[in-house]
């Protein structure tokens, strides 16, 4: 009798740990990994943000809390990170192909000059891009139901990336918000860069490879107003 209730004992001990440990690989999966970890303020996971592509919980200004506001500011993440990496591209190949910065292509672009032909300066075909390439195609996109309005497949995607599916799937709306992020920071950093100094973002790289430690955010007049102008 001692025996059976041993044995009982030690199986109920030993299914109890297996529930346990189950029910811990449940909560690792569910839980979304902390961009802050070990802080109980603002490094704990928000329930409302798990499943989403790159979540790591970040939310200090609490602007997830209403189901609307968060459906709509991931769209626009995305969409804002697309642009971003189609502008960062677009910056570094205007320098690379005309030798000017991002900020001097629209000059060339109205006058026709370099790379960009006279007709595309037209103020009527522009109105046509815009109004049947972009406002047609974002009208179509805002009326699209669940994630056709983020991830619309199709003549959208060439490749056919959406059809993989599954955690591969997955995987790449993680990249793809991931890269957008950096993106989004790097055009940024384009942009205040041209501010303070005037140059593109590839000149400014060159000057601050020749001379780091004279050449960068600190030395270059604006940032740190006290510090003296180095930009040689």
């Amino acid at each position: 009798m001692a025996l059976c209730t041993s044995r009982t004992s030690v199986l109920s001990g030993s299914s109890s740990k297996a529930r346990r440990s189950s029910s811990m690989k449940v909560r690792a999966a569910a839980d979304p990994p902390s961009w802050l970890p070990g802080d109980k303020k603002y490094g704990v996971p928000k329930p409302q943000l798990a499943g989403l592509p790159g979540n790591y919980g970040f939310d200090p200004f609490n602007l997830s809390e209403d189901p609307e506001t968060l459906k709509r500011f991931v769209v626009a993440e995305v969409l804002h990170a697309r642009f971003a990496m189609l502008g960062v591209a677009g910056a570094v190949a205007q320098e690379i192909a005309t030798g000017a910065s991002w900020a001097e292509a629209p000059k060339a672009f109205m006058e026709g000059k370099g790379i960009y032909p006279a007709v595309v300066t037209d103020p009527g075909a522009i109105a046509a891009i815009q109004v049947v390439l972009m406002a047609y195609i974002e009208q179509k996109r805002a009326d699209a139901e669940g994630e056709g309005n983020v991830y619309p497949g199709g003549a959208f995607d060439p490749l056919g990336y959406a059809k993989k599916g599954g955690e591969e799937l997955r995987t790449l709306k993680v990249k793809e918000i991931a890269n957008g992020r950096v993106a989004m920071l790097a055009f940024l950093g384009i942009q205040a860069q041209y501010q303070a100094t005037g140059k593109g973002a590839l000149e400014c790289l060159s000057s601050h490879i020749a001379s780091p430690f004279s050449v960068n955010a600190v030395t270059n007049g604006v940032s740190v107003p006290a510090m003296p102008v180095s930009f040689v």
